[in-house]
């Protein structure tokens, strides 16, 4: 593939969003456009930016970059060997590559992504990673012009999709709670750099496809491509390519391997309960309405008391977190990936079981 810039130099578009809400999918559409490299989840720029800072790489450096970008960690979904980089090449444009450091490290890396669909002049640079939600701020710092398409959906069914996943608690409190703070994070982001940020409902994405991808395409710079709408006709190459173990990728994302069905979108409504939709209403309805989603139940303020210890346990958590960034980055993953105490405890404690649900 003859390469007519500088990966340096290339756009750079973050895929965003709670989990379960049509990222995954997001990111096979756009591995299927020829002038777009997006490899598969791997949380760590904000991870290995506190090795490097903004100095200058030399070799030490790129040795030490390389290192840390091969790191196995148990959790199987995070790896960068799913991304089947070529690592001699990477290292041969790490070195001619001048006045690098992290910044442009991290480009060139992406751009090296090899992809199951057929790639001409690669174009903008992409990246899918639910987590970075959280840390947008810390993500724009390191990376000033990324721009950002935040997934947005219902999060009745974003919880009722994600605690079925061996990534998402099994805690109705804790699911919906962590999609009202990534709401809040998407918009305080939105409000101070607008122009860096598009914001689309997995609902459109499901039922508007076409005119809503071309947005996306739009947005990142580019022309929109016909076979990003086909992309799963290579469900079998892809599960292969992108996966370690049988039935890997249909773990995590049956859907994504699929042609999106609109009759899934209200799925929750026959699979949670009443009590279960209030819960999550009752924390959401305000932001619910803002992005447009109505509420089914008025306010019952009583169940507010269900996220008390949550809402601890999140704050506690956000200290620890703080804490964290002294310890190497494969304990931190290695932290991210586990169940906590808490979710052991407190679902013990209110009966909601921790063994993964099967999948319909």
């Amino acid at each position: 593939m003859e390469q007519k810039h500088s990966y340096a130099d290339l756009p750079f578009v973050a895929i965003i969003g709670s989990p379960r809400s049509g990222t995954s999918m997001l990111r096979t559409m756009f591995d299927a456009h020829s002038h777009v490299s997006i490899p598969t989840e791997y949380p760590f720029i904000h991870l290995y930016y506190s090795f490097f800072g903004s100095r200058k790489f030399y070799e030490e450096e790129i040795t030490f970059f390389l290192k840390l970008i091969q790191i196995k960690i148990k959790y199987r979904f995070w790896d960068t060997k799913r991304w089947r980089i070529q690592f001699k090449d990477l290292e041969l444009a790490l070195l001619e590559e001048s006045d690098l450091d992290f910044h442009k490290a991290v480009k060139i890396l992406i751009a090296h992504f090899n992809s199951v669909f057929s790639k001409s002049d690669i174009r903008v640079l992409m990246i899918k990673e639910p987590l970075y939600t959280y840390v947008l701020p810390e993500i724009k710092k390191i990376i000033p012009e990324i721009k950002c398409i935040a997934l947005i959906r219902d999060p009745r069914a974003q919880v009722n999709s994600v605690r079925k996943k061996d990534f998402g608690s099994k805690l109705i409190t804790a699911n919906a709670l962590a999609w009202h703070i990534a709401q809040k994070k998407i918009l305080r982001f939105e409000k101070k750099y607008s122009n860096s940020l598009l914001k689309i409902r997995y609902e459109d994405m499901i039922n508007e496809r076409e005119s809503t991808i071309d947005l996306c395409c739009h947005f990142s710079g580019i022309e929109f491509e016909p076979q990003m709408l086909t992309y799963y006709e290579k469900s079998e190459e892809i599960a292969s390519a992108y996966s370690f173990q049988k039935n890997d990728a249909s773990i995590f994302h049956r859907s994504t391997l699929q042609e999106p069905n609109p009759l899934k979108i209200s799925e929750w409504r026959n699979q949670l309960s009443k009590r279960d939709i209030k819960i999550i209403e009752v924390i959401n309805g305000r932001l619910m309405k803002k992005i447009g989603y109505e509420r089914m139940y008025k306010k019952n303020h009583s169940l507010l008391v269900l996220y008390v210890p949550v809402y601890i346990h999140f704050m506690i958590q956000g200290i620890i977190g703080r804490c964290m960034r002294i310890l190497p980055p494969v304990m931190r993953i290695k932290i991210f990936s586990r169940s906590s105490l808490f979710e052991k405890s407190y679902a013990s404690i209110f009966g909601k079981s921790l063994k993964n649900e099967s999948e319909s």
